[in-house]
């Protein structure tokens, strides 16, 4: 993952995705005006559901084959 960069931010807008080919849960979303996804096969994914929109969360988001993707992620 190159680019990092970290925003502190409400968690807007989740999207389940398709699961990896692993069966591995997939989501996008909105952090600090940022649109991006969970990297395949994450183990934070598993913790990740509709409970934490509107949470203020801090995040680490790099980009991943040209894709703006969420390195880390906690809620505050």
């Amino acid at each position: 993952m190159k680019n990092k960069t970290k925003h502190k931010g409400k968690m807007q807008a989740i999207t389940r995705l398709k699961n990896t080919k692993d069966g591995g849960p997939r989501f996008q979303m909105k952090i600090d005006g940022w649109t991006c996804r969970t990297v395949p096969d994450a183990m934070y994914s598993y913790g990740i559901d509709h409970s934490w929109e509107g949470k203020e969360v801090e995040a680490i988001i790099g980009t991943h084959y040209g894709l703006a993707m969420i390195d880390t992620i906690r809620k505050i």
